[in-house]
């Protein structure tokens, strides 16, 4: 996964769970790019290590 794809990855799953799921909140597509920037970097800094 590239970080390129984060937009269009966060639009797509917040508008799948626009009003779909029965959960007290949902995520805005920015703050699931950030999820997904926080997963990248910790992944990048695990491989680093390696």
């Amino acid at each position: 996964m590239q970080s390129s794809d984060f937009d269009k990855i966060a639009k797509a799953a917040a508008k799948e769970v626009s009003d779909t799921y029965a959960v007290p909140t949902y995520l805005s597509a920015s703050e699931i790019k950030a999820i997904l920037t926080k997963i990248q970097q910790a992944s990048d800094e695990h491989t680093a290590g390696k």
